[in-house]
């Protein structure tokens, strides 16, 4: 704990260093130029002043948008308006009200359609895709966002294309795809860095960081965010900072790496206070309570827990106050809308006589147009007869192309047709190598621990008698011997009949790697303690896996029971699982005869028999290989070997980590 105290102090030291003081001057100016400027200027000043102040005075960038929106209307500046009706519907969403955020963004779109504004209207969609994206309808977003998109590309427009990749990123995080998500997002850093707007690449980088963090890709998040961190920092933008710190805080602690993770926790809560970033300040004082109360310091668990609750309280209280600033507002600006309505609807009428008298203008030309067409039609018609002819030459070169591609659809619905001949062919031939393989593991390898059975039976029955006794117990242990061959052998058939009609169920769910190996392995001691072989194990690396218990049980314990089976007495066999590459790997090493070369690629092939006697002349049909590759196979994972011939195998499953 005293590193962590040098720590903290130091990084105290730094924060106090580049603190600063905002400039409200230039704020200032702004509002002073609406009292002596002309329209255009005053539609300039609001419309900045409104944007502006959308986060830090919502409700004076809400007088400065509707104001705005009047003045547009009074001049009729109909761009000006389409871009107030944009700026005040991302105002409402802002307060989380997306029904009327959306009724200003259509109107924007359509006043912008009027006035044939292309960027407004590119505005105008993208903001709507950002209402239907937090609305979960991603269809209908990513198709809004994608026309601003074009609109913005077409018109080289780099800020409006840095909102539409930013969107689709955010909507590709939200559907968890993302690849896709990181690629636009670098877009953004990209574009924003031609730009050279520093604050959007800190924003960026945080989207990519969590992006990250949401894939446990905990290392590169870590990174990403510190990119943020040097940024914000020369930036003197310090409430983004104190959450950027309790973002490199939580990584740490995933890691397990305690000092690390105070020390960011401490910074962030340092700042967050000092700035009133209650959320961030509540949950920075939650971890260090969290930390300190598992390492036992009790004292200092309280004394954080208590910060906690002060910023929680305020927290509450001011989310009570936002909310009720919403209704608040909501109702002022709804009032001050139905005035701004009644004139639109003014307007729109006097609009509406406009289009009317147009309209008049264009029937009468389109009617002058219809004389002059009718004339020429007299004019021509003596050229008719040529031109009919030269239809007819046209018409048939058309039914000539019309039959050769008729002609080319049926070649290629007959060459569809052999394709799917060949591949029903080769389905076919597959299910008849199975039904093959199927009774000749019945016909032979099944009859063969029943004839044991029999005749040791037979010879039993016939020397039964306390003389005999060692014989007897030697019978009967052949007998035991093949049945368990015959049970072992029927219990995978009947699996692997199953899987080949879809008999059985696949019920995934998050398992222990380890704690599974761990009962397979007490499952099947008793089968190799009868050869006195020692079956150890390695689960340190603890690992989950999505996987069916029953279908990972079956593949352990046949990879196990052939290890046994091909192993010498007083020998070991090693079973033990990893990570590697986002995959876990299930190992089964034995000491036993190994494999031939040649073998190695017709274990896991149902047309192909692989048969070796087992160190106690154990019979196998490698249907059990057969089955472990299939199961493998349904969980998306695989299922490899490697052998060395008279030294010993080692089979890996690898199955995809949860």
């Amino acid at each position: 704990m005293r590193t962590v105290t040098i720590l903290i102090v130091l990084l105290f030291s730094e924060i106090v260093f580049l603190y600063g003081q905002p400039d409200s001057k230039r704020y200032d100016s702004l509002r002073n130029l609406l009292e002596t400027a002309n329209d255009t200027v005053k539609l300039q000043v609001y419309n900045k002043l409104c944007w502006e102040n959308r986060s830090i005075r919502q409700v004076e960038a809400f007088e400065y948008g509707i104001a705005g929106l009047n003045l547009s209307l009074k001049t009729n500046n109909q761009s000006f308006a389409a871009s107030f009706y944009n700026k005040i519907g991302v105002l409402y969403r802002n307060i989380q009200l997306y029904d009327r955020a959306i009724e200003n963004f259509e109107q924007a779109y359509k006043i912008a359609y009027s006035v044939d504004n292309k960027t407004e209207i590119a505005y105008a969609l993208n903001n709507l895709g950002d209402i239907l994206n937090r609305k979960g309808q991603y269809a209908e977003a990513e198709k809004s966002i994608n026309e601003a998109l074009k609109i913005f590309s077409d018109k080289a427009d780099l800020r409006g294309t840095v909102y539409c990749y930013h969107q689709l990123s955010i909507l590709y995080k939200n559907k968890k795809s993302y690849a896709q998500a990181e690629n636009f997002q670098r877009k953004v850093v990209a574009l924003r860095s031609q730009l050279k707007d520093s604050d959007g690449i800190a924003g960026s980088y945080q989207v990519i960081a969590e992006i990250y963090l949401e894939q446990n890709r905990i290392e590169d998040a870590r990174k990403m965010v510190q990119n943020k961190v040097n940024i914000v920092k020369s930036l003197k933008m310090f409430p983004q900072l104190s959450s950027a710190y309790v973002f490199l805080g939580d990584t740490w602690l995933k890691n397990d790496h305690i000092d690390s993770a105070l020390y960011y926790f401490h910074a962030g809560l340092q700042i967050a206070t000092e700035y009133d970033v209650y959320e961030t300040a509540s949950e920075a004082a939650w971890q260090i309570s969290q930390i300190y109360n598992v390492s036992k310091d009790y004292q200092n668990a309280l004394q954080y827990f208590s910060v906690y609750k002060s910023f929680s309280d305020s927290l509450d209280k001011y989310s009570y106050e936002f909310q009720y600033n919403q209704i608040d507002m909501a109702s002022n600006f709804n009032r001050k809308f139905q005035n701004l309505e009644i004139e639109m609807i003014r307007k729109n009428e006097a609009m509406k006589s406009k289009v009317k008298t147009r309209e008049y203008v264009i029937y009468t030309f389109v009617l002058v147009l219809v004389i002059v067409f009718i004339f020429l039609f007299i004019i021509v018609k003596s050229f008719r007869i040529n031109k009919a002819q030269n239809l007819q030459l046209k018409l048939q070169k058309s039914q000539i192309i019309n039959k050769n591609q008729e002609l080319m659809a049926q070649a290629n619905e007959i060459l569809a047709q052999n394709e799917e001949i060949i591949k029903q062919r080769d389905e076919l031939s597959l299910a008849n190598m199975t039904k093959n393989r199927f009774f000749s593991i019945i016909g032979h390898d099944l009859r063969n621990p029943f004839n044991t059975i029999l005749g040791f039976s037979e010879l039993l029955s016939e020397n039964l008698s306390e003389s005999n006794r060692e014989n007897n117990i030697l019978y009967i242990n052949y007998i035991k011997s093949s049945a368990n061959t015959a049970y072992e052998l029927l219990e995978n058939l009947l699996i692997w009949a199953q899987t080949q009609t879809n008999a059985i169920a696949f019920n995934p769910e998050k398992l222990n790697i380890s704690l599974v190996i761990a009962e397979n392995i007490v499952f099947l001691s008793a089968q190799a303690l009868k050869k006195n072989i020692n079956l150890t194990s390695d689960t340190s690396n603890e690992a989950f896996v999505y996987a069916d218990r029953n279908m990972l049980d079956t593949i352990i314990r046949n990879l196990v029971s052939n290890a046994i089976k091909f192993t010498a007495e007083n020998k070991q066999i090693f079973i033990g699982s990893s990570v590697k590459n986002n995959e876990c790997i299930i190992e089964v090493k034995d000491e036993g005869v190994g494999i031939a070369p040649e073998n190695i690629s017709k274990l896991f092939r149902v047309d192909q028999k692989v048969s070796t006697e087992g160190t106690n002349n154990e019979k196998g049909t490698g249907i059990g290989l057969v089955l472990c590759k299939e199961f493998v196979d349904k969980h998306n994972g695989k299922i490899y070997v490697e052998s060395t011939l008279g030294k010993g195998s080692t089979f890996y499953v690898a199955l995809p980590l949860v």
